[in-house]
């Protein structure tokens, strides 16, 4: 959000300035193609990412709508709201769903992952690595492991993963899989990406139910892009996306992102525990890095607490359960976690 406020900052007072508005025309060739190989590092694939003109969500529905189709049998993690919000989506598109669910403060283990795979016998597995309404990262290395020794195609939402939490797309043998800047990327919400295997790819192309002529067809975005036609991005947010990756680069790539993530997390956990706080999530290592989830203390103070700096209540469902300390993106900076282990003091 803060990353987006500065893009729209420097807009206006570009608006009398006819140099900097000019910069603000849509991407070039040269810098689409340019945004798109930092997609990829950042993905760790020797693919190329589809673009997606808008935020991330839409790339997960596209997704939903692209492989869902009668016949189709898929086995939906959703220990999450995402999870299950994707599961829906493949509902509606006549696939057959088994939903395998477990507490939001907990996060799956790969064996009884792969237990579910031997029993139900899915074309595909689809789960969210990092759910940040929760704070917990299933472990998905070992997960597309249990998936891969199975032949199972796999679909993974990684919006609230790259960049805090570690992700090898070709390595880990993912076939699908959607992030955006807006979280750990430090960029803001309009543009993501898809990353998308050659099996991936020919499972979309053989679904005869997909979108047609659709900003949800995933193989015309990425036909498109390769006949020299990429999709038309929002311009504030290309940008903004490019000088984010540009940053990235600059600050030693994604895996020093990672490790800064990982840093702040681990420092949030262990000062707040010593505060006083118990975290929300069962097991300290299902935490993400991208965030801290810490149980609502009962106080008057925290009772009517609506959000201060990075600190912010609950969302959805966990609303008036839990405090997310959302040290992610242009916030994963020692000032930002100062400031909200001090708020957190006061809510005690």
């Amino acid at each position: 959000r803060a990353a987006r406020f500065r893009a729209e900052d420097r807009f206006l007072r570009a608006s009398n300035n006819f140099h900097e508005v000019n910069a603000m025309i849509p991407l070039l060739r040269s810098e689409f193609d340019e945004l798109a190989a930092a997609a990829a590092r950042a993905l760790a694939t020797e693919t190329t990412p589809v673009v997606v003109p808008g935020e991330a969500i839409l790339g997960i529905e596209a997704v939903a709508r692209c492989c869902a189709a009668p016949g189709r049998r898929f086995l939906n993690l959703a220990n999450g709201p995402y999870g299950a919000f994707f599961g829906q989506w493949l509902r509606e598109g006549g696939a057959e769903v088994r939903d395998l669910e477990i507490p939001w403060n907990d996060v799956f283990d790969a064996q009884a992952v792969a237990d579910a795979l031997d029993e139900t016998r899915p074309d595909a597995l689809c789960y969210v690595y990092t759910e940040a309404v929760t704070g917990g990262a299933n472990p998905a290395r070992a997960i597309q492991a249990a998936a891969r020794a199975r032949g199972v195609i796999t679909i993974v939402d990684a919006v609230s993963s790259v960049g805090a939490d570690p992700f090898r797309m070709d390595e880990w043998g993912v076939d699908i899989v959607s992030i955006g800047m807006q979280k750990a990327l430090l960029g803001s919400n309009g543009v993501s990406f898809l990353g998308v295997s050659e099996r991936g790819l020919r499972w979309m192309r053989d679904n005869r139910r997909a979108p047609e002529h659709s900003a949800l067809s995933v193989t015309e975005l990425y036909d498109a892009e390769r006949a020299g036609i990429p999709a038309h991005l929002p311009v504030l947010e290309a940008r903004d996306a490019l000088r984010a990756f540009r940053e990235i680069e600059e600050t030693g790539g994604v895996d020093a992102l990672v490790a800064r993530h990982r840093a702040l997390a681990e420092r949030v956990r262990r000062e707040a525990k010593a505060l006083g706080f118990t975290l929300y999530q069962a097991r300290e290592a299902a935490c993400t890095a991208l965030n801290t989830t810490l149980e609502l203390p009962e106080s008057p103070a925290a009772a009517a607490f609506s959000g201060e700096g990075i600190v912010r209540p609950g969302d959805g469902a966990l609303f008036g359960r839990l405090l997310r300390v959302n040290h992610y993106g242009v916030s994963a900076t020692d000032e930002a976690v100062n400031a909200a282990l001090k708020t957190l003091a006061r809510l005690l």
